[in-house]
């Protein structure tokens, strides 16, 4: 009984730090998603800091979705979430003069 008890409370343990790592990357998500509108192309700009920058973010966005998309199964068990692990291919830039 007693090893149930510690059981059910490493389980809630587990569940609430989940819960507050989904909050924090959600928090993270949408800050980096307000930078990232912020940070509109520069049309005569060349692979600049800015759009280097850009790259970063969306690159760190992937991350916090696929961290998500892993957490959700833990905090949210009812719902019915398939996971696919989907590696981010970069395109080849293109160049302006195209």
């Amino acid at each position: 009984m007693e090893q149930n008890q510690n059981s059910l409370a490493a389980e809630h343990s587990a569940t609430e730090e989940a819960r507050l790592q989904l909050i924090r990357l959600t928090s993270e998500y949408y800050s980096l998603r307000a930078q990232c509108n912020n940070l509109a192309p520069d049309q005569n700009s060349q692979g600049d800091a800015r759009d280097a920058r850009n790259v970063l973010i969306l690159d760190r966005l992937e991350e916090i979705t696929q961290e998500t998309k892993q957490l959700l199964p833990s905090v949210y068990p009812q719902l019915d979430i398939k996971v696919k692990t989907a590696v981010r291919s970069r395109r080849p830039r293109q160049n302006a003069e195209k």
